[in-house]
């Protein structure tokens, strides 16, 4: 079963790597190539909304949110983009973060941590 961190939210995220409390987990990537990390988003409740990734942290990543065959579902994709730039985000002090939501609605709004680091691997 995919871990909720939403809870009761009107937005709620979905992964088998999604942890409840701590987020999304990255790992450690090696600069070079683009990586991919998938997470379902469920809007619930009745009617139409919008919905877009209103933030993400470090900026270095790149978001995008796509809806799906199911009303309400969107396919949100963090990508580490090739050749991305040194990025730490695994600490208490220092963690990322993604922001899906309606921008026209501030109160139907969802964010889950993300940690990990994009570093050189030495050869």
């Amino acid at each position: 079963m995919a871990a909720t961190v939403a809870g009761q939210s009107a937005i709620s995220f979905h992964s088998p790597d999604i942890h409840s409390t701590d987020g999304l987990d990255i790992g450690t990537i090696a600069r070079g190539p683009r990586r991919e990390f998938h997470v379902v988003v469920r809007s619930h409740g009745k009617g139409e909304h919008k919905m877009e990734v209103l933030d993400v942290e470090p900026k270095e990543l790149e978001c995008t949110i796509k809806p799906q065959g199911i009303e309400g579902n969107y396919r949100l994709t963090i990508a580490v983009p090739k050749d991305c730039p040194r990025v730490l985000f695994r600490s208490d002090h220092k963690h990322g973060y993604v922001k899906v939501g309606d921008p026209d609605n501030k109160q139907r709004t969802n964010w889950f941590p993300l940690r990990g680091a994009v570093v050189d691997l030495g050869k």
